[in-house]
């Protein structure tokens, strides 16, 4: 008979949310690994397109990688607050985990740097809630995300 769970609801919530956050991360590791980088015109949409437009104005690509930027942070600001969190400052607590049009490839470094970081946070927070999990690995079978080095991360986004 399998024993009792002794996790907290507060961690298995830890663990739900830092699933979702990554999952979120392995889309934009896929699309930054593929070449993908929001560009000037990409930033220009962001600050012009009305909200109700964006499924127009922004390719499939662009879609894609924005909406796991902000599944990603939706995770981390909802274990960190406990509450909803307007759409606003969602997009804007995004800006300093994924790459931004223009951005030098040291400032990008530092964006993917702090999103493994705030990933590892939300791993410890959820304590003993994932230990019967197995670990979830980055695309194609390689090394489970949270043990990349910083390295391995560079190399994983070609070199950026």
């Amino acid at each position: 008979q399998p024993a009792a769970s002794k996790t907290t609801d507060s961690q298995r919530n830890a663990a739900m949310l830092y699933g979702n956050a990554e999952q979120a991360l392995k889309v934009l590791e896929e699309m930054e690994t593929k070449g993908f980088r929001p560009d000037w015109k990409t930033g220009a949409k962001e600050m012009l397109v009305p909200e109700a437009l964006e499924g127009y104005a922004f390719s499939a690509d662009e879609q894609r990688y924005r909406r796991a930027a902000e599944d990603f942070t939706a995770a981390k600001l909802r274990l960190e607050s406990g509450a909803n969190i307007p759409p606003a400052e969602i997009k804007q607590q995004a800006r300093i985990y994924m790459l931004r049009p223009g951005q030098d490839s040291a400032t990008g470094q530092d964006a993917v740097s702090a999103r493994r970081q705030a990933l590892d946070g939300m791993r410890k927070r959820s304590a003993g809630a994932l230990d019967d999990q197995q670990p979830q690995t980055s695309g194609g079978g390689k090394k489970p995300v949270d043990q990349m080095t910083e390295e391995e991360i560079d190399a994983e986004l070609g070199g950026q």
